[in-house]
């Protein structure tokens, strides 16, 4: 199943697509999930044991949630560079991070479609967080391949199994705290007009909550696509019940 999903949609307002970004942004987050805190951890670890690794890319980062976290676990100034693209960049959002990070964060401002060969400096490790599911599935394997010339990790907060397509509906909360949470961060006033007072941003994050677990690929998948070619062969998936996770 491959239905569409609202934060895919070009002709979505941009504000409103900030706001569906930030309300997925806290339900990952604490109070709500470890999620982020966990891939952060997982990335700081491979950096410490891999002294090769001098750069670090977020590919599909919509507002970079894990580059923004990681740099303020780095702190400054650090000789790690991070680097932040997506299909549809969110200049708003990495500007704001470059200026809070100018010697350590790189925006890549054009878009970066990784079905295609991409080019990062030598010591890259690539992080794909929270994005694989929105790659049709016709691409994926193009995809892998793409990224099969770099070290780095797929991971995935979501599976597609019935409780987890089940408690989509959760992330309501989330949606309707997202204001209040953010409060302090400039843009309150879009936050709450599409979660209050023209409420449609809580019914779309559900809807695009259990798409995203429909588009995911299962266990059994994964396996088979690792296993059916030579270049993958190095990849490898485990699961635990906070994450799905792809490491090569």
């Amino acid at each position: 199943m491959f239905a569409f999903e609202f934060m895919d949609l070009s002709w979505l307002p941009d504000s409103l697509k900030r706001t569906l970004r930030e309300i997925l942004d806290c339900a990952l987050s604490r109070p709500f999930r470890t999620y982020y805190d966990t891939v952060v951890e997982q990335i700081s670890d491979r950096i410490r044991n891999d002294p090769r690794i001098t750069a670090v890319a977020e590919l599909g980062a919509g507002t970079a949630p894990i580059t923004h976290r990681l740099a303020n676990l780095l702190g400054r100034p650090s000789s790690l560079k991070l680097i932040v693209c997506d299909l549809y960049p969110h200049p708003e959002a990495f500007r704001e991070l470059q200026a809070q990070y100018p010697d350590t964060v790189l925006p890549v401002w054009e878009p970066v479609d990784f079905s295609k060969p991409i080019v990062f400096p030598e010591g890259t490790y690539v992080v794909v967080s929270a994005a694989f599911h929105h790659v049709p599935p016709t691409l994926r394997r193009s995809v892998l391949e793409v990224l099969s010339a770099f070290p780095g990790m797929i991971v995935e907060p979501i599976k597609k199994k019935a409780l987890t397509i089940c408690l989509a509906w959760v992330i309501v909360f989330p949606a309707l705290a997202t204001p209040f949470l953010l409060r302090r961060r400039p843009g309150n006033g879009r936050r709450f007009f599409w979660c209050y007072i023209v409420p449609v941003a809580p019914f779309m994050i559900i809807w695009d909550g259990m798409i995203s677990c429909f588009r995911c690929w299962r266990k059994d998948e994964w396996l088979a696509v690792i296993a059916s070619e030579t270049r993958l062969r190095r990849f490898s998936f485990n699961e635990t019940a906070e994450l799905s996770r792809v490491e090569f």
